[in-house]
This record gives structure tokens, C-alpha cells and sequence, in this order.
């Protein structure tokens, strides 16, 4: 299977401080002090935003990657043992 790029998956802001090399590995600006976290390959949204994309990874396509993977799921996961 040949790699997947994924975009970035920046969470916004939170109440600790961090994410300055998550910025400079990524050659982003940063738009603030407090972006710690980069999801990688999320099926997940953030902790109290039910309901909501965020946090959820977004796939070049458009699609969630959580669709993506109920879709074919053998393609992401690898068959069944």
C-alpha cells in the first residue's frame, strides 16, 4: 500500500501552551501560543464537541476519514484475520 498524505490537523486553541515545532516541522505561522496538538489520522472529534467535525481528519478529497474507512474498509485496515 503506497503512503496516504494527510493534511494537517491543527486542534484550535487550549489552555496549555505548546505546539512551536509542530509549526516549524510543518513551515507554518503560528496564529497563536496555545496549539499544541496535531491529530494524525483522527476518527475522533474533540473532547466536547460532539456532533461537530472538529478534530476529525479531513481527507484531500473532502471526505472524513472516518467515511472513508466504513467505506472500504480493507483498503485502510487491511483484511480481516
Amino acid at each position: 500500500m503506497a503512503p496516504i498524505l494527510l493534511p494537517a490537523n491543527r486542534q484550535p486553541s487550549r489552555f496549555y501552551l505548546g505546539g512551536p515545532r509542530i509549526f516549524a516541522f510543518r513551515s507554518y505561522t503560528p496564529s497563536g501560543p496555545n496549539e499544541p496538538e496535531d491529530w494524525v489520522a483522527s476518527t475522533t472529534c474533540c473532547h466536547g464537541c460532539a456532533g461537530s467535525k472538529l478534530g476529525m481528519t479531513i481527507l484531500l478529497d473532502g471526505r472524513l476519514l472516518t467515511d472513508a474507512v466504513a467505506q472500504a474498509p480493507e483498503h485502510w485496515l487491511g483484511p480481516s484475520m
